[in-house]
């Protein structure tokens, strides 16, 4: 029981590295997954992201070819999703930016008018004040909100249109990017170099399953992972080739005894079956 228990561990201790890289693969594409079908589905947005990977992890450990052409499609829809969520905040920068350069000379028109307008209206308060009392507030606040406008013309004189989009903002994106594809490249390979049929090293194989196998097998040619079958198979062979050496010596000795005369005085009294049947059909 321990000896079985140690070989198996032995088998599968190779596959520890692979079960290690699998386990972070997966949880770093798992984050970003988790965080995009969130923003879609917050009830139950983490459990998509869960069951299409273990779907696709589940498709890959199979041997079978369909299942292996279905795993495509659920590992390119577990990669598209953290792919669009790392990918969506530096896009939706460059759309709003995008957006401002297009909006400038229509923003920059309105501040002007709105200028023009409290410069008008402060002017014509000033003038009501040279003869009536009670203007001051007015004044006051259209004032305030002149200094505002003209800041804000200011701001929008300063603004100029974005400039086309450098490396540096690319460079990180398409680094992550990448990194993503290969995680994923990752998680089918030690998928599949972790549910690969084990096959036990036949230098750790119990003492105790050679000492019961009798030493008459051992050397006819008995294997200790040989199947019944071809055991069997090789029995048969074996009794037939020495059937056929007995006959053989029967026929060289009944020859040698027709010649000299006596043949009837050494003639078997009980034969094997095809002996039987080799001596009936000698002259």
């Amino acid at each position: 029981m321990i000896m079985s228990l140690l070989k198996a561990i032995w088998a599968v201790l190779p596959r520890l590295p692979a079960v290690l890289l699998l386990a972070g693969a997966i949880t770093l594409l798992q984050l970003h997954a988790i965080a995009w079908w969130s923003e879609h589905d917050a009830s139950y947005g983490w459990l998509w992201a869960v069951v299409i990977e273990a779907g696709a992890i589940w498709l890959w450990a199979s041997r079978r070819w369909y299942c292996n052409v279905i795993a495509v499609f659920a590992t390119a829809l577990a990669l598209i999703v953290p792919l669009s969520e790392l990918a969506q905040p530096v896009l939706d920068d460059q759309r709003t930016a995008q957006t401002a350069a297009d909006t400038l000379p229509q923003r920059t028109a309105a501040a002007e008018a709105r200028i023009r307008s409290l410069e008008a209206s402060l002017a014509q308060y000033n003038a009501n004040s040279r003869s009536r009392a009670g203007w001051y507030g007015l004044i006051e606040s259209t004032q305030q909100q002149l200094t505002a406008a003209r800041a804000d013309l200011a701001q929008l004189q300063a603004e100029t249109a974005p400039a086309p989009a450098e490396l540096s903002l690319w460079l990180p994106l398409a680094v992550q990017m990448i990194s993503m594809v290969l995680l994923q490249c990752l998680i089918v390979l030690t998928t599949r170099r972790i549910f690969a049929p084990v096959n036990v090293d036949p230098v750790i194989k119990s003492r105790d399953d050679e000492e019961s196998a009798p030493a008459g097998e051992a050397a006819e040619g008995f294997s200790g992972d040989s199947r019944p079958e071809d055991d069997f198979r090789w029995l048969t062979d074996r009794e037939a080739q020495r059937d056929e050496e007995r006959v053989q010596a029967f026929k060289t000795a009944v020859g040698i005894l027709n010649k000299t005369g006596k043949a009837e005085v050494l003639k078997p009294t009980a034969l094997h079956p095809a002996q039987d049947a080799a001596a009936t059909s000698l002259p």
